[in-house]
């Protein structure tokens, strides 16, 4: 070994202080750092070595603290800012179904989703010295599905560490779920409540609504049956004038009743149709006090009508409205007493009609104003008298007033204080209501035509032949649809009145045949108790020239009868559909 010169000594000796102060610098982190783990303040050393970097966890001596982190039903840890988990309790290594020694020093980010991975490191990101923060995650472990997990960040007194506690979702969202199930539950019980007791109320105004319809229709049964006695009696000739007029009565009063039930089906069922055009309001309060003319000079009533000089035109189908006020007139007379008085009054109010119909009637129960306009729903039987009708007027008023684009609204201060009932309806203006309608004459006198009735009810058959033998027809009648097709070879007819629900051969076929020998001209008129829309496509489909609905209104039928044109094949003198079918 070669000595050493003075000049070597010295720069060996400058070497070795640098490294003693290193290692005097180190010693004292050392120092710090076991002071620091003797204080709690560290859980975990990194150490680097060779290439890498390792984790170290240190156990401390502070047992309590440990021993109430172990016993922690959440899960708890302590992650430095990248995310590696440097310690973890029992609760978090049982809820990722793994040891703890697999989850010590791994990556939060090994456990979740991608998204879950960055919605967890934005909620560490947004973490301060002051501030806490959260995220809820689904956690992905080993042989079982995916576990919702609530993520509490807190920060660490230590710098680059946090503080996790985690929350395991699934029993909270079980109870959640089981709260909210049962909550369902309860309103879906109210709900079962609420509509059995719909149900039941139902059943019962179906069961009253049944009740008074027998009732309803018995009532003009017995007029009917003494004043068809009266007459087999030979009465003088005012009794017999004033046993036709009952009869007359309780007749229409019985069409109105089947026409009522058959629109609340035809309604029901969005199968009615306006026919609208031009009409006056003068008109349809002429049609609808024709309704109750009878009944309130019978019942000793006062009816007062309303119009300004003005006449008031709009588009609407005038049958359907006068139906509707007529209903209403029927309601106000069947709900007020002798010596009362009903007003019906029409005004127009700048782009509307106001129709008002008033009685001084026994009013409308607080407690019903707000369902008058319900299917079935009336007043009390003992307060409606013997009136009471079916309650379903009412309804077809709100139907028909609504298809208008109007409404319809009903008003009573209380129990004998009468109601008023108040339509609204849009009005066109002068150009869109167009002028005066042309409208032929159809009562023109009928000229004699040889006529097959084809009926297989024998009393109805020979009635309506007696009619049209008094118009001044030659008839021939039918009662099946065989008989029919061999009474028109012999007899010539030149009008059809075909009942459509004959036995053997129907109405249709009979139709189809009877065209196909005898062409088109011969007039055939379906008489049927349908009246629907598909109903009288049927007809047409069959040959049809009219389709009548049954009873018939012996001056529809007569117009009707007189409209037919002989001259040309193609009956262009077709008079309103109306004419012939009355609840179209």
């Amino acid at each position: 070994m070669e000595p050493r010169t003075y000049r070597q000594l010295l720069a060996d000796n400058e070497g070795l202080k640098t490294q003693l102060q290193s290692l005097r610098e180190r010693l004292e982190e050392v120092e710090e750092t076991v002071a620091a783990v003797r204080a709690g303040h560290i859980d975990a050393v990194v150490v680097s070595a060779g290439p890498g970097e390792e984790l170290y966890v240190l156990e401390r001596i502070d047992r309590p603290y440990r021993l109430l982190l172990e016993s922690m039903a959440h899960g708890a840890a302590v992650v430095d800012q990248d995310g590696r988990i440097a310690y973890c309790n029992r609760s978090l290594a049982e809820l990722f179904r793994r040891s703890r020694d697999e989850v010590t020093g791994s990556h939060w980010r090994d456990c979740l989703s991608g998204q879950d991975a960055l919605r967890l490191a934005d909620a560490m990101r947004d973490v301060s010295e002051r501030s806490s923060g959260r995220a809820e995650v689904l956690i992905q472990r080993p042989g079982s599905s995916p576990q919702p997990v609530e993520i509490a960040i807190h920060p660490s007194p230590i710098r680059s560490l946090f503080c996790f506690v985690v929350t395991d979702l699934g029993p909270r969202r079980l109870i959640q779920d089981l709260v909210e199930t049962r909550k369902r539950l309860s309103e879906s019980e109210a709900e079962y409540r609420r509509l059995y007791a719909e149900l039941k109320d139902e059943e019962r105004r179906k069961d009253e609504f049944l009740a008074v319809l027998a009732h309803e229709l018995r009532n003009p049964l017995a007029p009917l049956r003494n004043a068809l006695h009266l007459l087999r009696s030979e009465p003088d000739r005012d009794q017999a004038e004033q046993a036709r007029a009952i009869m007359d009565r309780q007749l229409a009063s019985l069409v109105r009743l089947v026409d009522d039930l058959l629109d609340v089906s035809r309604l029901m069922s969005d199968k009615v149709e306006l026919r609208k055009e031009s009409i006056e309001l003068a008109a349809v309060f002429a049609r609808a006090v024709d309704v109750v003319r009878g009944q309130v000079e019978t019942d000793g009533l006062e009816l007062i009508v309303a119009l300004p000089e003005e006449p008031i035109r709009f588009e609407g189908d005038e049958v359907r409205l006068a139906q509707a006020i007529g209903n209403m007139l029927s309601n106000a007379v069947k709900y007020t007493d002798k010596g009362g008085r009903i007003f019906l009054s029409g005004e127009r109010d700048q782009d509307r009609i106001v129709i008002r119909v008033r009685d001084t009637g026994i009013g409308i129960p607080p407690d019903l104003l707000p369902r008058v306009f319900d299917l079935f729903v009336q007043a009390d039987r003992s307060l409606a008298r013997s009136q009471g009708g079916l309650g379903i007027g009412l309804m077809l008023v709100k139907r028909l007033v609504e298809m208008h684009g109007g409404r319809v609204q009903a008003a009573s201060d209380g129990l004998g204080r009468g109601c008023e009932f108040t339509v609204t309806l849009p009005i066109a203006s002068p150009s869109e209501a167009g002028g005066d309608v042309e409208r032929r004459d159809l009562g023109v006198r009928a000229e004699s035509r040889r006529v097959l009735v084809v009926e297989d009810d024998p009393d109805s058959a020979q009635s309506l032949a007696m009619l049209l033998q008094i118009w001044g027809h030659r008839v021939e009648v039918a009662l099946d649809g065989h008989k029919a097709l061999d009474a028109a070879r012999s007899f010539g007819p030149e009008i059809v009145l075909l009942d459509i629900g004959i036995p053997g051969l129907d109405g249709y076929e009979v139709a189809e045949r009877l065209r196909s020998e005898h062409g088109s001209g011969l007039k055939l008129v379906a008489l049927t108790g349908y009246g629907r829309e598909d109903d009288r496509q049927r007809s047409r489909d069959a040959g049809f020239d009219r389709h009548m609905t049954k009873p018939l209104e012996p001056p529809c039928l007569r117009d009707m009868l007189a409209s037919f044109d002989f001259g040309s094949d193609g009956d262009a003198d077709r008079p309103d559909r109306r004419t012939s079918d009355p609840l179209a």
